[in-house]
């Protein structure tokens, strides 16, 4: 933030030994610096000159203000300073300009006012229950400081995950399991899900919510129906796949090789008309011509194939029995683009109509949000499908689209950011 009010570090260190008589060399870092102010008495006067604050702490706590408040649209701006300034009685503002209205807003609260004033309009569904913008998570805990920053679409896409599985019934779970908020949470405290969700993003990283998320599905406390493409990787039934690999087909010749004698795959490869070369350029041919689930059905065996998955991470592979679904999720762990699969828009209806059942005889607000969300992911699901459908018909006139599976996944990003969108304008009673 000191950064933000000087054109470059020089004039940082040219305004500091001005203004305060110091003699600070420009070679010092930040770390230091603030360290000097402090030790030379000249805390206050710095936060004074250079803020109109009084310390080091209130100038952080405007710092982040200002990063969460700008997480909020203009409307839901103007609802925090009409409640702040009690409508205008406490203090002035205008509704025309956001940027004023942060000034404003950053100059008359403090996070505590936030602490207070959060949960109740996220009870009243004026606010979204769970903002990140990149380090500020803004939910009932008021406004909040993130180890991990993220973008804005990674950021939607957590907040989406954790609103989907940290619920009423698995808050337990997570409670239990995310050792990495072992020091943050209170012995005595009943913690809703909605803050559990919010403390998650404040001090997990990414790894520690994809591990978090391992241990929970190897344990059946959550549910996974379906393969979801996330931000933290691809969440499967057997565990979360990140794909790291930088040439898949070697990654499947390597295992080829390693299961199967040189002399075997010597022969096996002449007979394919793999004659000529390295035993392994020979294999790489092959592998490249042809589709790697074959390889993995003719080469291999199901309890080879399970193996093979433990060794690349999944999980709880004993409880596939398929050998052609198993085969799926290797490809997925290996790096290899499958096809999405694309379920028949009969079941989608059957589940929608089950959610419309429960609907009329549901009144818990919580568990209606929770229905929500479960209509909002099915009705997702059927927009991908249309867009994967749709471009499967028209491919041969769509010339100019070379990465098909680029697109989709840009797709994939829009549909869920845009009607996310919509259905945040739904009031549950």
């Amino acid at each position: 933030m000191i950064r933000l009010r000087v054109n470059s570090k020089a004039g940082l260190f040219e305004w500091v030994n001005k203004n305060l008589n110091l003699k600070i060399p420009k070679s010092t870092n930040y770390q230091k610096l603030i360290e000097q102010i402090i030790n030379s008495g000249n805390e206050a006067n710095f936060s004074k000159k250079m803020y109109g604050l009084s310390s080091f702490d209130e100038i952080i706590e405007k710092d982040l203000i200002n990063d969460g408040l700008s997480a909020f649209s203009k409307e839901e701006s103007v609802i925090i300073a009409e409640k702040l300034s009690q409508n205008k009685k406490k203090w002035k503002f205008t509704k025309s300009n956001v940027g004023d209205l942060t000034r404003i807003l950053i100059s008359h609260s403090n996070l505590k006012d936030y602490e207070k004033l959060l949960p109740e309009l996220i009870q009243n569904e004026q606010i979204p229950s769970l903002i990140q913008h990149h380090r500020a998570v803004v939910r009932p805990l008021g406004i909040t400081r993130s180890i991990a920053e993220r973008s804005g679409f990674d950021a939607d896409d957590l907040v989406e995950l954790l609103s989907a599985y940290v619920t009423k019934e698995t808050l337990t779970h997570f409670c239990d399991n995310a050792k990495f908020l072992a020091n943050y949470l209170l012995i005595n405290k009943n913690y809703s899900p909605d803050e559990i969700q919010q403390l998650i993003s404040i001090y997990g990283t990414d790894d520690d919510i994809k591990n978090l998320f391992i241990v929970l599905i190897e344990n059946q406390f959550i549910d996974i129906k379906d393969e979801e493409h996330r931000s933290i990787g691809i969440i499967t039934p057997y565990g979360i796949i990140v794909n790291s690999s930088e040439d898949p087909i070697k990654d499947l010749v390597s295992l080829v090789l390693e299961k199967t004698s040189d002399t075997a795959l010597d022969i096996h490869l002449k007979e394919q008309g793999y004659s000529s070369g390295p035993l392994e350029y020979r294999l790489y041919g092959k592998c490249l011509m042809t589709p790697p689930e074959d390889i993995l059905n003719h080469e291999f065996g199901m309890n080879d194939l399970r193996e093979i998955g433990k060794r690349l991470g999944l999980i709880r592979l004993d409880y596939v029995t398929q050998k052609n679904h198993l085969i799926r999720y290797l490809l997925l762990a290996l790096g290899f683009t499958i096809s999405t699969e694309i379920s028949r828009i009969s079941a989608y209806l059957k589940l929608l109509e089950e959610y419309q059942n429960k609907f009329e005889s549901e009144r818990d607000s919580e568990q209606l949000r929770g229905l929500m969300m479960n209509v909002y992911i099915q009705s997702e699901k059927i927009l991908k499908d249309l867009i994967y459908f749709h471009i499967a018909i028209f491919w041969p006139s769509v010339q100019e689209i070379e990465d098909s599976e680029g697109k989709l996944h840009i797709a994939r990003k829009i549909i869920r950011r845009e009607f996310r969108d919509k259905i945040n304008l739904i009031h549950v009673p």
